[in-house]
């Protein structure tokens, strides 16, 4: 496998926990990360880059529609027809406007599918809320803003209280939280010295034969 990260001073920082990611499943990552400029418009010399290192995949961890769907157009140009990977969160509709139909298949990445039915009823409601209001489906960028205040108030009832301190020591205490996702598990001590990170269930989402598909749910996540 090759990775690509965006050249926004995360690499060295992304870089051993994606290797280390890739051998606990199994994996290799073949090279250095490959990374591009923030102000990239071709990313034909990156996606090549990554496809001459002769990976049976290529991932990407982090980066806007426009540059996933710039570097996943770039690849399929090339002749790269493995599967190619997102490492963070998208909606595939947006990739496929930049990537095209005829790049966009054997692409996935955690993504909300608006047509999924198992999408929980609070990120229904999201959705129904912000289509109401703004008018169009950004519902990947809403439910993710909506859980960090739906999550810390949910600390300060359990705190009652303002205080900071007081705040971090009750998030500290509590195993599980609700979310737009459903009940979640709080973890983090291992991977970033904190327990504060939590996670829920994820969906999948793909791009197959030009057309955004439904790829299941991972349940029971937990950061370490």
């Amino acid at each position: 496998m090759s990775v690509l990260i965006p050249d926004d001073g995360s690499i060295q920082h992304l870089a051993p926990h994606v290797r280390k990611w890739a051998e606990a499943n199994g994996m290799s990552i073949k090279g250095d990360i490959v990374g591009w400029p923030l102000d990239t418009v071709d990313f034909t010399p990156f996606a090549l880059k990554a496809a001459n290192l002769g990976p049976d995949a290529v991932a990407m961890v982090n980066g806007w529609p426009g540059m996933v769907g710039g570097v996943l157009k770039a690849l399929r140009k090339s002749g790269f027809a493995k599967p190619v990977i997102g490492m963070h969160y998208l909606q595939v509709e947006d990739v496929l406007e930049v990537a095209g139909p005829e790049a966009s298949t054997n692409y996935y990445v955690h993504g909300l599918m608006l047509n999924d039915p198992e999408l929980p009823e609070k990120i229904k409601w999201i959705l129904e809320t912000g289509m109401k209001k703004y008018g169009h489906k950004g519902l990947a960028f809403w439910v993710e803003g909506f859980d960090p205040v739906y999550t810390i108030a949910q600390a300060i009832e359990k705190a009652q209280s303002l205080d900071p301190d007081a705040i971090r020591k009750a998030w500290e205490q509590m195993d599980t939280i609700d979310t737009a996702y459903g009940t979640s598990k709080i973890g983090g001590r291992e991977t970033y010295g904190l327990r504060h990170a939590v996670v829920g269930s994820r969906s999948i989402a793909g791009l197959e034969r030009g057309k955004p598909t439904a790829m299941g749910w991972i349940r029971d996540i937990v950061v370490p």
